[in-house]
């Protein structure tokens, strides 16, 4: 069935994860990648969730369905955000500058989004 060169099946699950934009925080990922896999997704699912909150009642229900696109939204938003922090050469702590009001949040938005990461290797890895 399976060649004895070819990998299993949980070490490609394995490496899929590793390499995943919205699962893994390790590794680097240039600008590019950071708006087709982590912005773009998180934009779509935002307008999908605005939709359909909009035909929700007001009632638990729609509490919950808000809760869990927030998780979601968060955590699609976490990963990538971390590994182009990584690619700047920062550390996941420069995440807490967020909460600086304003400011905070711009200056996020600049680095992630715009900036070109440190050329060559970094601690975190091999330049994307």
């Amino acid at each position: 069935m399976y060649a004895e060169n070819e990998p299993s099946f949980w070490h490609r699950l394995d490496r899929w994860l590793q390499h995943s934009t919205l699962l893994s925080f390790e590794g680097r990922i240039n600008r590019s990648t950071f708006w087709l896999r982590g912005v773009l997704p998180l934009v779509g699912l935002s307008i999908v969730s605005w939709i359909a909150l909009a035909f929700l009642p007001v009632s638990t229900v729609g509490g919950i369905v808000t809760l869990i696109v927030a998780f979601l939204l968060f955590g699609m938003w976490l990963a990538p955000t971390v590994k182009r922090l990584h690619d700047r050469d920062k550390s996941m702590w420069w995440l807490l500058i967020w909460f600086i009001p304003i400011v905070g949040q711009l200056w996020l938005f600049i680095e992630v989004g715009f900036l070109e990461g440190t050329p060559g290797a970094n601690r975190y890895g091999e330049k994307p």
